[in-house]
């Protein structure tokens, strides 16, 4: 029988790793982090692995975090830490994340960025060591399908191999958990079924919408289960291990599905079914869950014009408003700005990015969006997992200009609202957009309460491709 284990394991890392449980997807098999399971196969109780992982964060940009500022200030002797990053320091287009995978862990940066493993090294292993406590790295998983981006080898380096090199210069425990899911998913072709997945078809309710990168409960179980049972023979955690009870396929896959799931009875837009309703460009007009006679929507002179019914409004029990809207591929990058103007009314106006688009309907969504926007002496509502908030305090002075920006890069969005001497900025680093329309997002130049405003100098840009999650 095995002894229970003493002290804490602590867990850090990104998205593949963290805990999900406080802003749930509504995915047919939601997401999980390896990070949530490893309490399944280790003698000990579920209140000792302290999983600090946070979703979008690389080892870079964790170091600002609050949870890293737990870890600094819990971790202690006899305590584990294992450590799970790699699929955001490969974000060569965000700077605060992207860390460069060549260098030692001796050199703390080079030309292009910070180094992976000097951060690694020194914000993480060394911690642990001076605390007494045990570190573990991890090379990050693979994403599921073919090629050198599964295995997390890009154009600035290799990724995992930079790991394993750490490991072996510092003598630090590590599992290859790259190489160990490269290995099960070329062997196993029911690995797909291991990922999250937005929705299913069919009376059968086949999994559909495959999420490449983020396991579900099943692949976390499966994922977790080979980490703690390939650590090292010298790693004092594997004394606790108990490899006696291996994932169970069948009984987790059914675990893994989310019985309150929301199957939206949702036809995408599409842009050639649409025409009456486009305005210039790629730009269409709509109202959503708002009387459409008293909403009006034009465009003139480099001006759009967005005027609201007085029975609409964003609000907590689901969104109302009229809009002028681009529809965007969920896999780009982008970057949009607009200055905007109340001409009459009060309610709320801006730059919002949201995950479905409904054309003169009376349907009143509750979905995901973010938005650059001032509403009632407010700034930047947004809408996560069912949950309204609100960036920041801004009061509309009347008859003045705001001027609102909306920037996506993979899957942090950036939202700034500036009006007189006052700028309010949010960061959103994982919001889904792929809850209710699996491939496109929607920018709306939106208005809503009996807002009547004027949009000017609106610039809407697609800046590459996201790298992924």
């Amino acid at each position: 029988m095995k002894l229970p284990l003493k002290g804490r394991v602590y867990v850090v890392g990104d998205s593949t790793v963290c805990d999900y449980g406080a802003k749930p997807d509504n995915y047919y098999l939601p997401r999980f982090g390896y990070g949530t399971q490893l309490y399944n196969y280790l003698n000990a109780d579920r209140t000792q692995i302290v999983n600090l992982a946070l979703s979008g964060r690389s080892s870079l940009s964790f170091l600002g975090e609050h949870n890293y500022r737990l870890l600094k200030n819990s971790l202690s002797r006899g305590d584990y830490l294992i450590i799970g990053f790699g699929h955001n320091d490969e974000k060569s287009a965000d700077k605060a994340r992207f860390t460069d995978p060549t260098a030692d862990f001796k050199t703390p940066a080079t030309v292009k960025a910070p180094s992976f493993q000097y951060t690694l090294y020194e914000y993480y292993v060394k911690l642990a060591v001076e605390r007494g406590a045990i570190p573990v790295l991890c090379t990050p998983i693979v994403r599921y399908g073919d090629g050198q981006a599964c295995v997390h080898v890009t154009a600035d380096g290799d990724y995992a191999a930079a790991v394993l090199k750490l490991a072996k210069d510092t003598a630090t425990a590590v599992v290859d958990l790259t190489g160990l899911t490269k290995k099960y998913y070329a062997e196993h072709a029911d690995a797909k079924f291991f990922h999250a997945f937005i929705t299913y078809k069919g009376e059968e309710k086949i999994p559909d919408g495959m999420d490449k990168t983020h396991l579900n409960k099943l692949g976390a179980k499966q994922v977790a289960y080979m980490l703690l049972t390939n650590l090292p023979d010298d790693c004092p955690l594997k004394a606790f291990v108990r490899a006696d009870r291996p994932p169970d396929t069948d009984t987790d896959f059914a675990d893994a599905i989310n019985t309150g799931y929301v199957k939206y009875d949702y036809i995408g837009f599409n842009p050639e079914s649409y025409q009456a309703n486009k305005l210039i460009g790629n730009w269409y007009k709509t109202t959503v869950g708002g009387n459409a006679a008293g909403c009006r929507l034009g465009y003139s002179d480099g001006k759009f014009t967005v005027r609201s019914s007085a029975d609409s409004g964003i609000i907590a029990a689901g969104d109302t408003f009229a809009a002028v809207f681009v529809q965007i591929d969920e896999s780009k990058n982008f970057t949009a700005s607009a200055k905007g103007k109340v001409v009459q009314g009060s309610g709320a106006f801006g730059l919002m990015l949201r995950d479905d688009i409904y054309i003169d309907a009376d349907t009143v969504p509750k979905s995901n969006f973010v938005s650059a926007s001032v509403a009632d002496g407010w700034a930047n509502l947004s809408r996560e997992a069912s949950v309204l908030s609100r960036g920041g305090r801004l009061e509309l002075v009347p008859d003045t200009e705001c001027a609102f920006t909306v920037k996506r890069v993979g899957q942090v969005v950036e939202v700034v609202v500036s009006h007189g001497d006052k700028t309010v900025f949010n960061r959103f680093t994982d919001v889904s957009f792929v809850g209710v329309d699996n491939t496109k997002m929607y920018l709306c130049l939106f208005a809503s309460g009996g807002l009547a405003a004027e949009f000017t100098e609106v610039s809407f840009n697609i800046t590459g491709e996201a790298q992924g999650a």
